[in-house]
């Protein structure tokens, strides 16, 4: 090994030194960009040389780069399937080619594990794409339990995703009612984490509110319409009902989603938010940019 190094070595400092001494002959007889005749072997002759060695260094240095590679994946934890941050101009430019968007989006996670990397990554992508409302729901509960470890990993995505920028870009997570004015398209996105008490018993606890305010004569029967329901909604969760709602998992069916959010949500599945490109999640903003919402009609 040592012996092949050295000779290799050797052979290239001798074409570096047979190089330099032709360049400089040339340049003694002004012939380094004017090729007589007669000299035009010497031309060839020179670039012969020059191939050699260039052959030689991108030898040397292919063994090098090996080695700092298979030294690099040695200590590598990231998983291969890791979502990968995409330039900012991508996703902006198909954000505009699409016919539509949702204004607000709903994840129905119907999966045994749930990846709080890869819902970084579609929350940060839909920042970028101009969606500003998002509802996750998680029947398990496990997001909303782990909320404020999910919180870190969204600053810490935005931060390698926006690098300088990272600032002038917000991530509200369940703000609820706290929140006092729309967000921003585009720089600001509401996050809003659900579990299942968050589903159908949300309608249930909604349906006891008013039933309790008709019979302490709080309010009328006829003062209860869809438009008081919906704003029950907006002040609990801040978020209004979703225009589409992307269905992980192999299970056909919402697991208890609101049955008054999903009413007239466009429903598209995909196999599982684990692993989730940006490809696959763009190919579903397609489907629904394409599609024909008729809201029961």
């Amino acid at each position: 090994m040592f012996l092949d190094r050295f000779l290799l070595r050797l052979f290239h400092y001798l074409l570096s030194f047979v190089s330099c001494i032709y360049n400089w002959w040339l340049k003694i007889l002004q012939l380094r960009f004017i090729v007589f005749a007669g000299n035009s072997g010497f031309s060839n002759f020179h670039g012969f040389l020059y191939f050699v060695k260039h052959i030689f260094s991108c030898f040397r240095d292919r063994r090098k780069s090996s080695t700092k590679t298979s030294r690099t994946l040695n200590n590598t934890t990231t998983s291969t399937t890791a979502a990968t941050p995409l330039q900012l101009n991508r996703i902006r430019c198909d954000s505009k080619e699409l016919k539509k968007l949702p204004t607000s989006l709903g994840l129905a996670l119907n999966e045994r594990d749930v990846s709080s990397l890869d819902i970084c990554n579609i929350v940060l992508w839909s920042l970028v794409m101009g969606i500003p409302y998002i509802s996750i729901y998680d029947i398990k509960g496990d997001l909303k339990r782990n909320s404020i470890t999910l919180q870190n990993e969204l600053l810490k995505k935005k931060h390698e995703l926006f690098g300088p920028e990272a600032n002038m870009y917000e991530i509200l997570l369940n703000p609820g009612s706290s929140l006092t004015e729309l967000p921003k398209c585009g720089k600001q996105i509401l996050v809003n984490i659900l579990s299942l008490d968050d589903g159908r018993q949300s309608l249930v606890h909604i349906a006891q509110h008013l039933s309790e305010q008709v019979l302490q004569k709080q309010m009328k029967i006829s003062d209860i319409n869809p438009e008081l329901i919906d704003r029950f909604y907006k002040i609990t969760y801040g978020c209004p009902a979703p225009d589409l709602i992307i269905r992980f998992g192999k299970t056909e069916s919402l697991l208890g989603f609101s049955p008054w959010q999903s009413q007239f949500s466009e429903i598209l599945p995909c196999p599982s938010h684990v692993g989730l490109d940006y490809l696959t999640y763009l190919s579903t903003l397609i489907d629904y940019a394409n599609s024909s919402q008729r809201c029961g009609k």
